[in-house]
């Protein structure tokens, strides 16, 4: 295996896993905006408490989704390359 097709397995790999954290992410922030009380008695730290504003996971479902355009450039950038057969 050549060194730019290890780069390119790489930088695959790479993007695939920042691509599954984030839809982690967006999944996680979904259910929080579904059913904020039941997100809320997730934290042990205070189980009880009132739960945050839809607002906030709003914002977790727009971050974790920015994530996972990153990981999806990271994978163009990749098969990008691969395509051209050059290297910059």
């Amino acid at each position: 295996m050549s060194d730019s097709k290890f780069r390119n397995a790489i930088k695959v790999l790479s993007g695939l896993g920042i691509v599954l954290v984030g839809l982690g992410g967006v999944g996680i922030g979904v259910l929080a905006m579904i059913d904020p009380a039941g997100a809320k008695q997730a934290d042990d730290g205070g189980p009880f408490v009132s739960p945050s504003l839809r607002l906030w996971s709003i914002a977790i479902v727009l971050l974790f989704a920015l994530v996972v355009a990153l990981g999806f450039w990271i994978i163009s950038l990749a098969d990008r390359r691969s395509n051209n057969g050059s290297e910059k």
